[in-house]
This record gives C-alpha cells, structure tokens and sequence, in this order.
C-alpha cells in the first residue's frame, strides 16, 4: 500500500510499503511495480519530490529537481508546509479516484441477489439484497451487507470480477 507518514522535518512523506496491521493504506496495490507507477504518476502531476515518497535513495542530487518537478523540498528550497498541502491534496484526489461500486451476482433463490461492495478501492462486505430495491442507497445496501475485512486476495477477485463483467456494476458518485 501507500502509506502517508510525517518525518523528523514535518514533511510529509508517501512511502511504498506491504500492508501494516494497524495503519490504514492511502490506497492497497497488488504489486511493488503497480506501487511505483502510482507514485510516479503522482509525482509528476503534483510536483512531489522522489525522495520523499520512496522512489529515490541516496545522496544524489533529486530527479525531480533535474527534470523541473520537484521544487525542491528536498533541498530546502521550498517551504515544508506548502509541500505539505501539494501532498494532501494527491491524496485527496488520489482517493477520489478509486472506484465505489455494488457488485451483483445472483442469489440463494430468484428473488434476491448478491452483493458485494467496494468503497474507495476497498472491499467493505456481501450480502444478499431482494430484487427490484434500490442498489445505489448506500444506506439501505449498508443494512444487507455484513462487513468482512477485506485482504489483497478478495480485493483482487473483486476488481477482476468487476473487470471482466462491466454489466454487473453499479458505480456510486
């Protein structure tokens, strides 16, 4: 996952890490490759320093700086806290781009359906919902569905369940 963590400066820092029991991922990747496409996209758009979220080590000058994307937090050329706010706003945007959706399946009998939910990339539970009620009411979803911790393996599933059958999606705003 991508984790946000502050470091000794205050700087806030986006660090490439497997998942931790008690934090709680920005977003959860299935593999390292996916994790530093991520962070590169978000360094660029956002001019985010590659030494402060995980992709540069070492005492070389910054790549970002090199090639005019980073400005230069790392070398104390700019102001920690609007590097700061550069950085919460990726995450916010990042977050925004991650899908809420119900997954439909059929159910137990011809009356009722499946369902699966993910919010925000993150799979939340299942249940079974009777036909013909509405599937976008997150609160009439929430009282069906019964809430399972979701791991890197049912995420998978889900999303490629929902990849391969994009008719059986219903995406929330």
């Amino acid at each position: 996952g991508i984790y946000p963590y502050e470091d000794q400066r205050g700087v806030i820092r986006l660090g490439l890490e497997y998942k931790r029991k008690n934090l709680q991922p920005v977003v959860t990747i299935s593999t390292i490759t996916e994790g530093h496409t991520v962070l590169r996209n978000l360094l660029r758009e956002f001019n985010l320093c590659p030494k402060h979220c995980t992709l540069q080590r070492g005492n070389d000058r910054c790549i970002g700086v090199v090639e005019q994307y980073c400005k230069g937090v790392c070398e104390d050329a700019e102001d920690i806290d609007t590097y700061n706010r550069r950085v919460l706003f990726a995450i916010e945007q990042l977050k925004t781009r991650l899908p809420s959706f119900v997954l439909l399946e059929h159910g137990r009998h011809a009356q009722e359906q499946a369902i699966v939910l993910v919010e925000d990339g993150l799979f939340v539970g299942m249940g079974f919902l009777a036909k013909g009620l509405p599937v976008n009411d997150r609160a009439l979803l929430m009282q069906h569905i019964t809430p399972y911790p979701g791991n890197e393996l049912i995420r998978s599933l889900v999303l490629r369940e929902a990849e391969l059958h994009p008719e059986k999606i219903i995406y929330f705003s």
